[in-house]
Formats: structure tokens, sequence, C-alpha cells
């Protein structure tokens, strides 16, 4: 129990860190490289603030976790270290590109498929309130646009039929 307060106090202990450096280094007006070692230190702690939030109910029963997990912080948040950058490059780096990869391939179409298949139910229910109380010339406008829209929609399905 006690190390699982030493990591939570770490863990406050690098916000601060981390909030103090970004602010020295905002007011100093510093050069792009100290201002993105800032930024990747801050990508780190929030993967770990992530990481300890969701999934760290999961692993915090092994041997020795919350001393592992002290000694990275403590690594993480001492000076003059390259650390945090090489934490950056080895976890943050390829966890976002494996999400993105996720969201892209798998989440995306789902989403789509999802406003796709109930999406004419939201615009039935939108237009039923919207529709009452709209202008004559926002009503014109609209009538434009939905007549260009029904072309645009023909012309698909036209060409679906000629394939």
């Amino acid at each position: 129990m006690s190390f699982y307060l030493v990591s939570e106090a770490l863990t406050c202990f690098g916000f601060c860190s981390g909030a103090y450096q970004s602010l020295k280094v905002l007011h100093r007006h510093e050069r792009l490289t100290e201002s993105q070692s800032v930024l990747k230190l801050w990508a780190v702690l929030g993967t770990i603030s992530l990481f300890q939030q969701y999934f760290e109910v999961f692993v915090s029963w092994f041997p020795f976790y919350y001393w592992l997990k002290c000694a990275l912080l403590v690594a993480l948040l001492t000076p003059k270290t390259n650390i945090p950058l090489v934490a950056f490059e080895n976890l943050v780096v390829p966890l976002v590109e494996a999400a993105e990869v996720t969201y892209k391939e798998k989440i995306k179409p789902e989403v789509l498929q999802l406003a796709a298949r109930h999406g004419h139910w939201l615009h039935f229910a939108v237009m039923q309130i919207a529709l009452p109380n709209l202008t004559n010339a926002e009503l014109d406008k609209m009538e434009i646009e939905l007549l260009r829209r029904l072309d645009e929609i023909k012309a698909l399905k036209a060409s679906r039929g000629n394939e």
C-alpha cells in the first residue's frame, strides 16, 4: 500500500514538474528543441496517467509492480536525462500509431456505417423541429440545396445502374 501512495505522489509530482518546466519554457521563449522535450515529457506523463486510470487495475497485482512504477517515475523525472525522450519514441509513438491504425480500420468504418444506417432518422427528427422555425428565404435556400442534392443522388443511381 505504501508504494501505491508513493507512485501516486510521484505522478502528482511529475505533473507539477511538467507544468513548471512548461512555464519556464514559455517564460523564457526557449528554442524549439527544449520545447519539444517538454512536450514529449507531457506526452509520456499523459500516457502513464491514462494507463493508470484504465489499465493499472489489471496489472497492479503483479509482484513489485509499484516498486517498478516508482522507479520508472523517478527515472522520468530525473533532470538532464533522455529517458522521457526514449519513452516517448519507444512507447507513446507506437501506441498512438497502433491506435490510429485501429481507428482507421475498425472504428471509423463502424461509426460511418452507424451514421448511414441511423442518420436518416436523425435528419428527419431535426427537420421536424427546424422546418416550422425557418423563414421563407431560408426555406427557399434549403429547397435549392435539396434539389441540387437530389440531382446528385439521381446521377449516382444512374451510374450504378450502368455498372
